[in-house]
């Protein structure tokens, strides 16, 4: 209902029902904050909303950390943005594309 047929509110209940049924799947977070920021753009500024749910249900997940961070800079909420990818730092330490990220948006302060 996203892509091919493009029903915005039936691909959000689906997106909801799914994260229902399972909210151990963090990409189901990650692709409806996606969905948010470039379809449903009248929905757009939820994008970190869900993906903060999904963060409380899956705390130890990188990809959702990250997708907040990224959310967060095109937003152009810097400080934010750096406090999301350091918490993905903290899960992968060792990453060197995280710690330039961080080097990046700390520029831009």
């Amino acid at each position: 209902y996203w892509y091919y047929l493009p029903d915005y509110p039936r691909a959000e209940r689906a997106f909801r029902e799914a994260m229902r049924r399972d909210s151990r799947q963090p990409a189901l977070y990650v692709q409806m904050a996606e969905f948010y920021s470039f379809a449903y753009r009248e929905k757009e500024s939820q994008a970190d909303d869900v993906l903060r749910e999904g963060a409380e249900a899956n705390p130890q997940n990188i990809d959702i950390s990250k997708a907040l961070g990224s959310v967060y800079e095109r937003r152009g909420e810097y400080a934010l943005a750096i406090e999301w990818w350091e918490k993905a730092l903290k899960l992968k330490p060792n990453d060197s594309a995280i710690q330039e990220k961080i080097k990046e948006l700390r520029a831009k302060l």
